[in-house]
C-alpha cells in the first residue's frame, strides 16, 4: 500500500455518497480533518471526518509509509468501532466512504466517515474558557462517558486517546450531553505484558493524556482508558492538566518509573482526602492496581465528590488567548450595556441566551470593508434563506444563528454604523457611540436581540 495523493481541502458544496454536500472545514489537527456538511435526504448537519496525509499532535508523519498505513487502517477501525456502539453518550456514526479520484484504487483515495454533528463545545475548550467545573459536573461527566466506555470495552474495544477535546457536548433542549468521540485509535484489547504486531505497536496516543504502558509501547487494557478517565477528572477540578510542562517528553521517566511523581502532583493541587485517594489509586502505574472498570471508577468519584464543595468561583486558566481580542480595549464605555472589543483581524465573542451559549466570529476584510460572520457553535441564516457556515456582511444586516436541529438560539444585527470626519457612529438607546477614527481603521456594532447586549468591534 503507498501514499496517497497529497492531502487537499474538499471544497465547498462538494457531495459525498450523493447526499452529504460540504459546506465547510470546521476543524482539522491529528490523524483527520473535519468538515461540517448537509445531509440532503434527512435534512441535518452532519460531520465528515476525513484521514490526513500528514498528521500533527506528534503523531509523526504520515509521509512516512509505515505510519501512514498504521493510521489508514486505525482510522477504518474507528469506522468499525463505532458502528458496533450504541450507548447514547457514544458519538454515532451514519456512513462511511472515500474521497479521491475514482479512477484510483481504494487504498489510494482518503477514507472518511460521516457522523452526528455536536455543536456543543468540547470540555477542553469549556474548561479552559470557564475554570475548573464543580463536582456535580464532574460526577455527570466522568458517570456518562463511564458508561460510554463500559459498552466499549464489553466489545473488546479499547478508546485509547480519552481526552479533553474527545468530549464532545451535544446540545439537547438547552442541556449540554457529553458524548465520547474519536474512537480513530481504537483498537481490541491485547493482553497486558504483549505488544502485539509491530504495527500496531506503532505509538499513537496523546502523551499529555496518556497511561504509562502506552508510553512503554506495552500491552493495554480496560484500565487503560480509566487512567486517562482519571486525568480528564484532575483536569475538570483542577482547571489544567496533572502533566501541564512545556516538554511533555520531560514527564515520560517519572511517569515509567513508580508512583511517587505523580502521588506529588495529585497532592499538590489540593483536592482533599475524599478526591486524592480516588485519583491516586486511578493513577498506579501498575494497570493491576487501578480501577478493574470504567463503572467502578466512576462509582468511586460519585462518592468521593458527592459531598465536595463547588468551588466558590471560576479561576480561568491561564495562558495565551486563541482570539486577537484584548481583554482591556484602550475605548472608554459610555453606556453600562455596550462592550468595546479592539482586534486586529477577527474577534470570537460568546453570548448566552434562553437556549444556552451561542458563538460567532466577526472577521474583518480591510481590503473591501466586508465583514466575514461565522457560527462557531452551529450555523448562520439571513431570515428565510437556508442555513450556511458563514455570511459575508457589507452592509446593516440581521441574522440568526441556528442549531444543528435548525432551531434558532440567536437573532442579531450587524451596523456598519454612520462614518463621519471624527470615526463611526452608532446609534443605542437612541444616543450616539463614536469609535474616534484615532482609535479603529474599521468598526462594526452586535446589537444581539435575545441578549439586548451591544458590541462594538474595531478594527486597530
Amino acid at each position: 500500500m503507498g501514499l496517497p495523493r497529497p492531502e487537499t481541502e474538499i471544497p465547498q458544496g462538494t457531495r459525498l455518497l450523493d447526499r452529504y454536500v460540504v459546506h465547510d472545514r470546521f476543524d482539522g489537527g491529528g490523524m483527520a480533518s473535519i468538515y461540517r456538511a448537509w445531509d440532503e435526504r434527512l435534512e441535518r448537519v452532519v460531520c465528515v471526518k476525513v484521514l490526513r496525509t500528514t498528521m500533527a499532535e506528534g503523531s509523526g508523519s504520515t509521509g512516512n509509509t509505515a505510519v501512514y498505513r498504521s493510521t489508514y487502517t486505525h482510522f477504518l477501525k474507528e469506522a468499525l468501532a463505532l458502528s458496533k456502539l450504541q450507548h447514547p453518550h457514544t458519538l454515532r456514526i451514519y456512513d462511511f466512504g472515500f474521497y479521491g479520484d475514482p479512477a484510483l484504487p481504494l487504498e489510494e483515495r482518503s477514507p472518511f466517515h460521516v457522523s452526528e454533528f455536536l455543536s456543543g463545545g468540547n470540555l477542553d475548550t469549556r474548561v479552559r474558557e470557564g475554570g475548573p467545573v464543580g463536582p456535580a459536573v464532574a460526577i455527570d461527566v466522568v458517570e456518562k462517558i463511564a458508561g460510554a466506555l463500559a459498552e466499549a470495552h464489553s466489545h473488546g474495544i479499547l478508546h485509547r486517546d480519552i481526552k479533553p477535546s474527545n468530549i464532545l457536548f451535544a446540545e439537547v433542549s438547552g442541556t449540554f450531553v457529553p458524548k465520547l468521540a474519536d474512537f480513530g485509535i481504537a483498537r481490541s484489547a491485547a493482553p497486558l505484558g504483549s505488544g502485539g504486531d509491530t504495527m500496531a505497536n506503532l505509538t499513537l496516543c496523546s502523551p499529555r493524556w496518556a497511561a504509562p504502558e502506552q508510553l512503554a509501547n506495552a500491552g493495554e487494557g480496560p484500565s487503560t482508558d480509566v487512567y486517562a478517565l482519571g486525568l480528564v477528572l484532575h483536569f475538570m477540578l483542577v482547571g489544567a492538566p496533572l502533566f501541564d510542562v512545556p516538554r511533555i517528553r520531560d514527564t515520560f521517566g517519572p511517569r515509567l518509573a513508580d508512583d511517587g511523581w505523580v502521588s506529588g502532583l495529585v497532592r499538590r493541587a489540593g483536592l482533599g482526602p475524599a478526591v486524592e485517594p480516588l485519583l491516586l489509586r486511578c493513577l498506579r502505574t501498575n494497570p493491576a492496581e487501578r480501577f478493574p472498570d470504567a463503572p467502578s471508577f466512576a462509582n468511586a468519584a460519585r462518592a468521593a465528590l458527592m459531598h465536595v464543595p463547588a468551588p466558590v468561583s471560576s479561576r480561568r486558566a491561564t495562558g495565551p488567548s486563541s482570539s486577537p481580542v484584548s481583554s482591556s480595549p484602550a475605548l472608554a464605555p459610555i453606556e453600562a450595556r455596550v462592550r468595546f472589543v479592539e482586534t486586529s483581524e477577527r474577534a470570537d465573542l460568546a453570548f448566552v441566551g434562553p437556549k444556552g451559549e451561542s458563538r460567532v466570529r466577526l472577521t474583518f476584510q480591510p481590503t473591501n470593508g466586508r465583514v466575514n460572520v461565522k457560527s462557531l457553535s452551529g450555523f448562520v441564516r439571513r431570515e428565510g434563506a437556508r442555513p450556511s457556515a458563514a455570511l459575508l456582511v457589507e452592509e446593516d444586516s440581521a441574522f440568526q444563528l441556528v442549531a444543528a436541529d435548525q432551531s434558532v438560539h440567536l437573532t442579531a444585527s450587524l451596523s456598519f454604523g454612520q462614518r463621519t470626519a471624527e470615526g463611526t457612529v452608532f446609534l443605542v438607546d437612541g444616543q450616539p457611540v463614536l469609535v474616534p477614527s484615532s482609535r479603529a481603521s474599521q468598526a462594526v456594532a452586535l446589537f444581539v436581540a435575545d441578549t439586548r447586549e451591544v458590541v462594538v468591534v474595531a478594527r486597530k
